[in-house]
């Protein structure tokens, strides 16, 4: 088998590289794996070790003007052409004509794979579903636009591929690839033996990649339309964890609602630190290894039907749901200073965390994709 990957890491940083670990890993524990990785350079030996690959390869892409001029001669999108090299396509075609099952991780890779040759693609969001960018000004502002639109039209061509079998972490990313054949295997989470105790008095506490148009948005909501609403409560800033502090915007990395700590190398004691967890997205894709974290640590959740896509949690048995501002507020107030509430939640999300289990899910998974 090939996993072939634009990014794979063994110390995962956000709910994306995590669910390509634990991909890769359950595809090697199933057979021969070697894995593909063209993009910045990462530890082969640490992610063989981590995943028990037979090999890993890796590969510069296309950056800089390189990439640029690629990119456009090919009409293909930055990230196409940043996940592009000659000789990591000559290895991936080479392994597939002698018979190897192929796996491509994300839309950025699948140019590596010749169009007559089959494979499943990965994909951890459905770009026609990740909602408006936030909005940038200048010259940074144009290229997001662009690089939108063409990567939307990218994704229309990879679908398009007569001998693709595609895999996606939602019953509704499924409904949104119809007429192509969807397999959902959902994202999952490393669920502790005991429920940590919950702390009164911690963290709110968000946890996402900076750089995602979706948690940017988010975040807005939150600064200027909930935040207000709390602000003389008693309840602290929004604590945010995160990759690509640097993508957000000046607005929101200074806002008064919001303590911004970035990128971890163990997300796990902020998440035992939390008395509350929310995930106010209101655009995107996928489910929420996010929110999935949050009940298998035990943490009682605010979040949005957005936010809760993809998961069976009902409102005030596992999570408590809002989508409007005056309501995610109050259901943030009410659990700050309620323990009752807090461990109803926390005890229920995170029975129903149990479903959720990386190793079964990914398990399944590589069954099917062998069966």
């Amino acid at each position: 088998m090939s996993f072939v990957a634009p990014r794979l890491t063994d110390r995962p940083r956000s709910g994306g590289e995590l669910r390509s670990l634990r991909l890769a890993q359950a595809l090697a524990r199933a057979g021969d794996l070697t894995i593909v990785v063209v993009g910045p350079p990462i530890d082969t030996a640490a992610v063989r070790a981590a995943t028990g690959a037979r090999e890993v390869l890796a590969f510069d892409g296309a950056t800089g003007i390189r990439g640029r001029l690629l990119g456009l001669r090919r009409g293909w999108p930055l990230a196409v052409a940043r996940a592009w090299n000659v000789d990591a396509a000559r290895v991936v075609n080479e392994a597939a004509r002698a018979g190897a099952v192929t796996v491509v991780d994300f839309l950025d890779p699948v140019a590596l794979v010749e169009p007559d040759v089959p494979i499943t693609l990965s994909l951890h969001n459905v770009e026609r579903d990740l909602g408006a960018l936030p909005s940038v000004p200048g010259w940074r502002g144009w290229e997001q636009r662009r690089e939108r639109v063409r990567m939307r039209r990218w994704e229309q061509q990879v679908l398009a591929r007569p001998s693709l079998r595609a895999v996606v972490p939602s019953e509704r990313d499924a409904e949104l690839l119809a007429p192509v054949t969807a397999t959902v295997v959902p994202n999952g989470t490393d669920v502790p033996a005991q429920r940590p105790e919950l702390p009164a008095g911690g963290l709110v506490l968000f946890v996402g990649a900076l750089d995602y148009g979706p948690n940017q948005e988010g975040l807005r909501w939150w600064a200027d339309d909930v935040w207000p609403l709390l602000a003389s409560t008693g309840v602290p800033p929004l604590t945010v964890v995160g990759r690509a502090e640097s993508a957000l915007p000046a607005a929101l990395a200074g806002h008064e609602s919001l303590r911004i700590v970035g990128a971890v190398d163990d997300v796990t004691p902020y998440v035992d630190a939390a008395t509350v967890s929310v995930v106010p997205l209101r655009t995107g894709g996928g489910t929420r290894i996010k929110l999935v974290e949050a009940l298998a640590h035990g943490r009682p959740v605010v979040t949005t039907s957005k936010g809760a896509e993809g998961i069976p949690v009902d409102d005030g048995v596992h999570v408590a749901l809002a989508d409007d501002a005056p309501g995610f507020a109050a259901h943030v107030a009410a659990l700050w200073s309620d323990r009752a509430r807090r461990e109803r939640l926390a005890h229920n999300g995170y029975e129903l965390a149990q479903r959720f289990d990386w190793r079964a899910i990914t398990d399944e998974f590589a069954a099917r994709l062998l069966g």
